[in-house]
C-alpha cells in the first residue's frame, strides 16, 4: 500500500479498479492523505482505530476517547457538552469523509466503524498515541 503523488481528475480514489470494485482501495493520493491528516479529530480517530487492530468500534466509544483527548481529561470526567460537541462533528463531517476516501467503513445506522487496509498508509504519520499534545514545540537542544 502506498500514497500516490497525484489525483486523477479529482476522483475519490486514484486507482480505477478500486473505484469500480467492492474491495476497498489500496492507494490514496498524497494530497488527499495529508488533507485527511490535517484535522486533529480525524488523526485521533485513525490512531484509535489502528490501536484497536481492525475490530469494529462504536462511534460512541470513539467520540468519548477523542473528546477526552481533546479536553485533556478522562472519559468519566467528560461533560455531556464535551461529548456531544465531538460526537456531532464526527457524525456529520469527519467519519463520512474518512469513509468516502475508503479509509474506514462507517455504518451510520449501527453506529460502528472499522478500519480498511488503507489505514496502514497513515501509520507512519500517527506513530504516537492519543497523548500527542495539540501544540508542537521545537527541540531547543537540536542541532541546525
Amino acid at each position: 500500500m502506498n500514497v500516490n503523488e497525484s489525483t486523477v481528475s479529482g476522483a475519490r480514489y486514484e486507482d480505477e479498479a478500486a473505484r469500480s470494485g467492492d474491495d476497498p482501495p489500496r492507494t490514496i493520493a498524497k494530497d488527499t492523505a495529508f488533507h485527511l491528516l490535517q484535522n486533529g479529530r480525524r488523526r485521533a480517530v485513525l490512531r484509535m482505530l489502528i490501536a484497536c487492530g481492525g475490530d469494529d468500534v462504536s462511534m460512541r466509544e470513539v467520540a468519548e476517547h477523542v473528546a477526552a483527548w481533546e479536553n485533556d481529561t478522562t472519559v468519566p470526567r467528560l461533560t455531556s457538552m464535551e461529548r456531544q460537541r465531538v460526537y456531532i462533528a464526527l457524525y456529520q463531517s469527519h467519519l463520512p469523509k474518512l469513509d468516502d476516501h475508503g479509509v474506514i467503513e462507517y455504518d451510520r445506522d449501527r453506529g460502528t466503524l472499522r478500519p480498511t487496509p488503507l489505514i496502514t498508509v497513515f501509520e507512519p504519520y500517527l506513530d504516537r498515541g492519543l497523548d500527542v499534545p495539540n501544540v508542537l514545540r521545537s527541540d531547543s537542544n537540536a542541532e541546525p
